[in-house]
């Protein structure tokens, strides 16, 4: 069983989303809640549903461990930030190579970054008078809203939206997706290769390393599973270009609402 780890500041509406997708699901299961505002509502969400919860200290979190003892110990395989607002510490990362994903309530690379959270994204939206807005759900690395994107959704910006309309119609993209998207990334046998670049027929599937690139989606759904063999035979080709980590993942075609 892949046990999972939510990580969330607020209301708790995604996490709660999560756990209503998981919970007749046999092989993952969302074992633990941690939050680093005491009396958020994600706190109440885990008293009912009957899951082990904890407060986040921010002296421990940013300075000693980040709880990564914690969470071993409890077995989580894979970590969900949902709403969680603090930037995830390297020892975290380190501990979660490739096993931290984010969702973030706007189209990346544009607004994100520190303090682009909530209204403040939708209202620089509206400000900047974009057509449409989205999600976006990521990996996570040492860098604000950075990580290497899985999936992207889409909806129109209205003239008439103010940021809490828009703020409705991107929840409704996060209630419908993140929870389908976790879970294909933990059962996909697809192998995650972190800023690589895949190139067959002279034709790069990642345009560039380590960065921003037009092509956003490191490895289309219709692309085989990369063996360690086969990435060897690469490598010694000069098809891919290191570093190389790996870990389970799924990498899925942006839609539109």
């Amino acid at each position: 069983m892949t046990k999972i780890a939510i990580f969330a500041s607020g209301a708790g509406s995604n996490a709660q989303k999560i756990i209503d997708h998981f919970r007749e699901t046999a092989s993952i299961k969302v074992s633990l809640i941690l939050c680093n505002k005491p009396g958020a509502g994600v706190l109440q969400i885990a008293e009912n549903e009957g899951i082990p919860s904890m407060i986040i200290d921010k002296e421990k979190f940013f300075r000693d461990d980040a709880y990564t003892d914690e969470l071993k110990q409890a077995g989580i395989d894979f970590i969900i930030l949902a709403g969680f607002l603090w930037k995830i510490p390297v020892a975290l990362i380190s501990a979660f190579p490739g096993k931290i994903v984010n969702i973030h309530p706007a189209l990346l690379p544009q607004y994100g970054g520190k303090g682009m959270y909530g209204q403040f994204v939708h209202q620089a939206v509206i400000d900047h008078q974009e057509k449409e807005s989205g999600i976006t759900i990521h990996y996570v690395d040492d860098h604000y809203d950075h990580g290497d994107i899985i999936f992207q959704a889409k909806c129109p910006v209205l003239a008439s939206d103010t940021a809490d309309t828009l703020a409705s119609r991107i929840h409704q993209l996060e209630h419908q997706h993140y929870p389908a998207v976790i879970e294909q990334l933990l059962q996909s046998k697809i192998t995650y290769i972190s800023r690589l670049r895949l190139s067959f027929g002279g034709q790069s599937l990642r345009q560039g390393y380590g960065g921003r690139s037009n092509t956003q989606y490191l490895i289309p759904n219709t692309f085989p599973v990369l063996t360690n063999s086969l990435q060897f035979l690469l490598l010694l080709a000069g098809s891919i270009e290191a570093p190389i980590y790996h870990t389970t993942a799924a990498f899925i075609p942006p839609v539109q609402c």
